[in-house]
C-alpha cells in the first residue's frame, strides 16, 4: 500500500468510503439526523466536501491506495483512505504553502459556491440540520485560536473493509514530515472514535469541544520534538530569514 496526492477521479471513491465509514459516528448523527433515509443525499455531502477541499487554497488531499504488495490485490488498485491537511498561519512558509491556486480550481469555486446556494435555497440536503452544522463550524474554527502555526488535518478517513490496517498512519506520515521539516505543529478535532489512533502516535490532548451533552471531541495536538525547546523558535526564524533572502 502507498499514499499519493488525490486526484478528481477520486473523489466518487472516496465520498463512498466516507458515507459508510461515519454513518453510525455520533458527531455525524447530530449533523445529518436523516442520512439513512436519504443516503444519496447523504452521499454527496463527501462528493461536494471532497471537491471543496480538493479546489481549497493552501489545502491538499491524500489517498491511501492498494498495491501489489496487499493481500487483497486482485489487478486493480482500490483506495483504504484519505486525508485533507491545511497549512494554517502567517510565515512565510504558511503563505509558500496557499500558492496552490490555480484558474481551474478558482472556476471550479465558483461552481461550487453556486451549487451549494442552490442546494440551500431548494433545500435539497434533506438529510442535514442546518442549525447544527453552522453552531459546529463556529466550534471547529475556534479550536486552535492559540495555536499560530500548525497543520490542521481536517479529515482523515479509512474504509471500513480496511480499518486496523495500519491506514491511518499512514496517511498520518506526510503531516509528520512537514511537521518536523518546518517545525511547527500538528492538530485535530479528532471524534472519540478516531482519539486512540492520535493517542497511539504521540499526540495530546490540548483541550475539549464540547459540542453537545454527549458529543464532546477532544481537541489534539502533536509536536516534534525540537519544537518544545526553546531553540526551535530562533531556528524557525532563520530559516524565514534564510527564505527571504532566497525570494529576494
Amino acid at each position: 500500500m502507498h499514499t499519493r496526492p488525490c486526484r478528481p477521479g477520486d473523489f466518487s471513491a472516496i465520498a463512498t468510503i466516507g458515507a459508510k465509514a461515519f454513518l453510525d459516528d455520533n458527531l455525524y448523527a447530530w449533523l445529518c439526523p436523516k442520512r439513512k433515509e436519504y443516503p444519496e443525499e447523504w452521499r454527496r455531502l463527501f462528493v461536494r466536501g471532497t471537491k471543496q477541499r480538493y479546489n481549497a487554497v493552501g489545502t491538499y488531499l491524500f489517498v491511501a491506495e492498494t498495491d501489489e504488495s496487499d493481500p487483497e490485490w486482485n489487478g486493480q488498485s482500490q483506495i483504504a483512505g484519505y486525508a485533507a491537511w491545511e497549512r494554517k498561519g502567517k510565515s512565510q512558509s504558511a503563505r509558500r504553502w496557499r500558492n496552490n491556486d490555480s484558474l481551474l480550481k478558482k472556476l471550479e469555486r465558483l461552481l461550487g459556491q453556486a451549487e451549494a446556494a442552490y442546494t440551500e435555497a431548494f433545500r435539497l440536503d434533506r438529510c442535514i440540520d442546518e442549525k447544527n452544522v453552522r453552531a459546529f463550524r463556529k466550534l471547529r474554527d475556534e479550536s486552535f485560536d492559540k495555536i499560530p502555526e500548525y497543520w490542521n488535518l481536517l479529515m482523515l478517513c479509512v474504509s471500513p473493509s480496511f480499518q486496523r490496517r495500519g491506514v491511518g498512519g499512514r496517511l498520518l506520515e506526510w503531516g509528520f514530515e512537514k511537521a518536523v521539516t518546518e517545525a511547527v505543529p500538528l492538530a485535530v478535532q479528532s471524534s472519540p472514535a478516531g482519539e486512540g489512533l492520535y493517542l497511539g502516535k504521540g499526540f495530546k490532548v490540548i483541550s475539549w469541544v464540547k459540542i453537545t451533552e454527549d458529543i464532546v471531541d477532544p481537541v489534539m495536538v502533536w509536536e516534534p520534538r525540537d519544537l518544545e525547546s526553546q531553540s526551535c523558535q530562533a531556528r524557525r526564524n532563520r530559516a524565514e530569514e534564510e527564505e527571504a533572502c532566497v525570494t529576494d
